[in-house]
């Protein structure tokens, strides 16, 4: 019989020691990898938006299930859960006005929030979903410190029972959001040599590469019946990203002026990214012709943004002071 090598593994308690901060650097890192959550409970995630608001309250993140085509709203903390973030989850699960999945993300559940969870799981419809989960952070030998998440709280016999042998096939209407974004690409890359992207995913948006990994070109369906475009700022500081936006605001009325049309400069307060947009009315839900309609106007402004910002962007990237004095537009 050989010899078994033993593993050592540490849990490092203080989650802060990698997120500073909750807001600017715990929520954006699991919006970026909310598939490692998803996998913890055993759902397919696609993130949508950061601090989306729910009335004059914000949601730390919205997500879809992609499997089902279900809303699924995630509040997370770094902290161990408390009534704040109870009452915040109840709040915007009674928003939905379909079938949601809530995810309450915290290092630790006191034995009262698992007891309300649970309470609220017994007692709404099977389309409503309560879990808790928690997130540590491991060491094992000699690795860097990994996010481990695990299930606190789930419905009574999940998954058997809740989700059909068919969880693996994405819902007709996450197929159709593949479809219209693999036709998007498709365009971009053979007509317009803006993309090298060839596979798009069963999710309401898709991301482009601006050349400098500091932006992204978003193209997205929203809820509200809308279709956005956007150049997202994410250095992965807000301080950062705040003194980029005003650098580039600094040159809105030129930048307008050749785009042609009034963009929504929105610093995303709260968020630790901000964007420069514009919108339009659709939805994965119009018919054929309305959606080809969405398609050119996507393909339309995603090449305007890049004839009009892109070109700015470089030298941004490359300053190495990021105050809004010390930026410089081209």
């Amino acid at each position: 019989m050989g010899i078994q090598q033993l593993v050592r593994l540490e849990r490092e308690p203080n989650l802060r020691v990698v997120w500073t901060k909750e807001d600017e650097d715990f929520t954006p890192w699991l919006f970026d990898n909310i598939e490692e959550l998803g996998d913890a409970i055993g759902l397919r995630l696609a993130s949508q938006e950061r601090e989306a608001a729910i009335g004059k309250y914000s949601l730390d993140i919205l997500a879809t299930d992609i499997d089902y085509d279900q809303r699924v709203v995630i509040e997370n903390q770094l902290e161990t859960s408390d009534h704040d973030h109870l009452g915040k989850l109840l709040t915007y699960a009674a928003d939905s006005d379909r079938n949601v999945r809530v995810i309450w993300v915290a290092r630790k559940f006191e034995v009262e929030h698992k007891k309300a969870l649970r309470w609220l799981n017994d007692r709404t419809d099977k389309n409503t979903l309560f879990f808790g989960v928690t997130v540590e952070l491991w060491r094992i030998d000699e690795s860097r410190l990994a996010p481990h998440f695990a299930l606190a709280v789930a419905p009574d016999n999940w998954p058997s029972g809740w989700l059909s042998p068919l969880s693996s096939i994405p819902s007709e209407r996450m197929e159709r959001y593949r479809s219209f974004f693999q036709d998007l690409i498709d365009v971009l890359r053979e007509k317009h040599n803006f993309t090298r992207a060839r596979k798009a995913q069963p999710q309401p948006l898709y991301l482009f590469a601006t050349g400098s990994r500091e932006f992204k070109y978003w193209a997205s369906f929203i809820e509200g019946q809308q279709a956005r475009i956007d150049l997202r700022i994410e250095t992965g500081e807000r301080e950062r990203n705040l003194a980029i936006f005003e650098a580039l605001k600094q040159a809105r009325s030129e930048i307008e002026e050749k785009y042609d049309h009034p963009l929504f400069w929105d610093p995303m307060e709260g968020n630790r990214a901000c964007r420069i947009a514009i919108h339009t009315q659709g939805s994965i839900d119009d018919d054929a012709d309305s959606l080809t309609e969405i398609l050119n106007w996507m393909v339309e402004n995603l090449q305007k943004f890049k004839a009009v910002i892109g070109h700015r962007l470089p030298s941004l990237a490359r300053q190495g002071l990021f105050t809004q004095e010390q930026l410089t537009i081209e």
